[in-house]
């Protein structure tokens, strides 16, 4: 398939360098043990691991509608989609590692999990696995390359990663990804300009969803910026975006952005970022043009305590089972993490999305997502930790089949070192 090729083909872009670098540092540290085996910290893993099990119950974990359909004349069932709780429990596990020199940094990541539901007759096993790696170097001190490989295997949508727009709700096990370099030229003191490719995609396992949501994403971007203050940056950006979809070509479209934008530090503590303008999207079914908006903010205002905040506004490549004329979203989401005491610690997340969707025909629909969350984390001690979460989820789509309302609560038993 199209992702599946295009996604062998970006790895040894990244991952090349980081076999370079793991064979290096391999070599130096072998030469330092044989020289003085006592310089090694026996005490502590190459690695950061973390672990955790978690139990708890989920109102609705295949996000059913609870619809039921009847024979008007006698009364019969003719079709439901029966909500059903149940009691689960699972188990995680992540390996991390950061390594590097003053002139380059990698970071490699492997996550793992499984969670079993006890009360669902069937698909009552759900796997989780992601790879995660980014690496930075100063190739002069004028020119910079950077990039980053992300791939996961999981079941519940990502509402908070804006390069994998997933379908709302549980639709089976998938596959997403997204990879990107960038160079970055320092041409004066105030001018600088960035160059950049991405690429993301999804892939279904159920072929009735992937019919309409398997696609590729990739961007190309040039952006041009201008130090105005030293905590304020001006941004001028060309985007040329290509979305493609695996089973239906003639969905496939172009995109041209021209943007504007600032990034401003209001503190030390305090960042902001801002793009604006116009995206001209034309395929075979959408010729329109459309404004789009992104934003972000990021606020470190304690030592253990900060909020992110990002909104986005724009064409929306994702869930289009029709042909239509016009697809905008706006997706916006914040999450807190705030230090109660140097052992207690609470988070408190949110996302929102609305999509309006017009076909040519005239037919409209509008969809309303919202995602919330908040928990407590105890540290027991330096290496073991407890925590208490709970999500809610809604979707308001204007299709009783599709819609429905999700409550999860559990609790997790964890450790690091």
């Amino acid at each position: 398939m199209k992702l599946t090729n295009l996604l062998l083909g970006v790895t040894p872009a990244i991952f090349l360098p980081l076999l370079s670098s793991f064979a290096g540092q391999f070599s130096d540290s072998s030469s330092e043990f044989s020289a003085s085996s006592e310089r090694l910290p026996v005490q502590e893993l190459p690695f950061k691991v973390s672990a955790s099990i978690r139990g708890g119950y989920d109102s609705n974990p295949t996000t059913a509608s609870g619809v039921t359909f009847r024979d008007p004349s006698t009364g019969s069932v003719i079709f439901e989609d029966k909500e059903q709780g149940s009691f689960f429990t699972g188990a995680n596990v992540d390996f991390s590692k950061s390594f590097g020199s003053p002139r380059t940094n990698f970071e490699l990541g492997l996550g793992a999990g499984i969670t079993y539901y006890f009360d669902l007759p069937d698909d009552d096993v759900d796997y989780t696995l992601d790879l995660r790696t980014s690496f930075s170097h100063a190739v002069t001190p004028r020119l910079s390359l950077s990039g980053n490989f992300n791939i996961g295997y999981q079941i519940e949508p990502d509402y908070t990663n804006t390069e994998v727009v997933t379908r709302p709700g549980r639709n089976g096990q998938y596959l997403f990804g997204n990879a990107g370099l960038s160079a970055a030229y320092q041409w004066t003191t105030r001018f600088s300009t960035v160059t950049s490719y991405r690429v993301s995609g999804v892939l279904y396992e159920l072929s009735a969803v992937g019919q309409v949501d398997d696609r590729i994403d990739q961007t190309f971007g040039q952006a041009f910026r201008f130090l105005v203050r030293p905590t304020t940056t001006l941004v001028a950006e060309y985007r040329y975006g290509m979305v493609s979809y695996e089973s239906d070509s003639e969905r496939d479209y172009t995109s041209h952005y021209i943007l504007g934008g600032v990034d401003h530090s209001f503190s030390p503590r305090l960042s902001s970022s801002l793009r604006a303008g116009v995206q001209i999207v034309d395929g075979a079914s959408n010729a329109s043009s459309e404004p789009y908006a992104e934003a972000s903010l990021n606020y470190l205002y304690g030592p253990s305590s900060n909020l992110k905040v990002f909104a986005n506004y724009g064409f929306d490549s994702s869930s289009r089972a029709t042909e239509s004329s016009s697809n905008t979203s706006l997706r916006t989401g914040f999450t807190i993490t705030h230090g109660i005491s140097a052992k207690l610690s609470a988070n408190v997340g949110g996302y929102y999305s609305h999509r309006d969707e017009s076909s040519s025909m005239g037919a409209s629909t509008t969809e309303n997502l919202l995602n919330a969350t908040a928990g407590l984390t105890y540290n027991i001690s330096r290496n073991w930790f407890t925590s208490l979460q709970y999500s809610y989820s809604t979707l308001d789509s204007g299709s009783e089949l599709r819609d429905y309302d999700r409550h999860l609560t559990f609790l997790s038993v964890g450790t690091s070192f």
